[in-house]
């Protein structure tokens, strides 16, 4: 007797699990579609006729861990004019991603490609992620709340300090 058929959203959810850990342990370059179509229990076929193709595959992973996040952001920019709360919000937002280590790893790995095998309108979210981070760094420049910083390594040092210091900021507040 042949295993029950799988919901398309299911099955869907599935392929898209799969895939999210293959590329955050492998990278665009390293991961197979075999593999994810192997772990996901279909065919190469299958994946291809449901989701598409690798790149395709990708772009919705990148886009399922960084357009949430992003909308988030745009949030902080009209929720407060404080430059220390602006960063610590946006700071939350990027730990967050430190929970789901493949959230993580796939948002480090993006970073580290610099975009290159994602579509644009995800390369376009990473650099809007940037730009809230350079209005937040301009407007405190401005008041005189902050020194000038990179931006880029100004996200590494926030998710550093924040994300070690995690517990005892939630202690704080």
């Amino acid at each position: 007797m042949p295993a029950p058929a799988r919901q398309p959203k299911a099955l869907d959810e599935t392929i898209l699990t799969n895939a999210k850990i293959e590329f955050a342990l492998h990278g665009f370059e390293g991961t197979r579609i075999e593999t994810i179509a192997h772990k996901a229990g279909v065919n190469k076929a299958t994946l291809y006729y449901r989701i598409g193709n690798k790149r395709d595959l990708y772009s919705i992973i990148l886009c399922q861990v960084v357009c949430d996040r992003v909308a988030q952001m745009e949030r902080i920019l009209v929720s407060t004019k404080d430059t220390h709360e602006r960063l610590r919000r946006y700071s939350s937002i990027l730990v967050e991603a430190k929970h789901d280590h493949h959230d993580f790893a796939l948002m480090m790995r993006a970073h580290i490609e610099d975009g290159r095998n994602a579509s644009e309108s995800v390369r376009k979210m990473f650099r809007r992620m940037h730009d809230i981070l350079k209005q937040i760094l301009s407007d405190g420049e401005a008041n005189g709340d902050v020194r000038p910083a990179h931006p880029l390594l100004m996200e590494l040092f926030l998710m550093l300090a924040y994300g070690l210091n995690e517990p005892q900021m939630a202690e704080a507040d």
